[in-house]
């Protein structure tokens, strides 16, 4: 079995930093949200969280994105290091949200949970979800700083330890 190619690695690396973003920010506005009404769970339009969070999650994410897909590009072993930091922040990000929805009861965390899967149509309508990004912009653009930060740290420390120069 061959290694893949490169153009397979940088196209997961982005992929992978879009859904970071987009269920990170979903997951944590969907847990602040229980926190600040546990009875909004009631009103039928309560899944849109999920598909703001998402697409905003995405917007920010994408500057992220690009930077992740030239690192790699640049240097496909990197994509270990990449994997591994956007997987620590998805669970911190996922896990957070989740952690939060606990005052609403089993039903907000169960919302959550099912609300991982309802991310994803928001990365779709990422488009869309633009003309709402003002309402998502206090949750989304703190994630995709963070997240960016611990790209071009995770890089930082992939030259240290294999013997680059670690300049971004």
């Amino acid at each position: 079995m061959g290694q893949l190619p490169n153009w397979l690695v940088i196209l997961f690396a982005s992929v992978l930093t879009l859904i970071t973003g987009a269920e990170c920010t979903a997951l944590l506005m969907h847990g602040w949200f229980m926190v600040d009404d546990p009875n909004a769970l009631r009103d039928g339009q309560y899944m849109f969280v999920f598909f703001l969070g998402g697409s905003a999650g995405t917007a920010v994410a994408i500057p992220t994105a690009v930077m992740g897909a030239v690192m790699v590009a640049l240097r496909p072993d990197f994509v270990r290091y990449l994997t591994v930091t956007l997987a620590l922040i998805t669970a911190l990000g996922v896990g957070m949200g989740l952690l939060l929805s606990v005052p609403a009861g089993i039903n907000g965390v169960g919302w959550g949970v099912f609300g991982i899967g309802l991310t994803l149509l928001g990365i779709i309508t990422t488009p869309l979800g633009l003309f709402w990004f003002g309402h998502c912009a206090p949750v989304a653009v703190p994630i995709g700083v963070l997240m960016a930060l611990a790209v071009i740290g995770a890089y930082w420390v992939y030259n240290r330890r294999e013997g680059g120069t670690a300049s971004v």
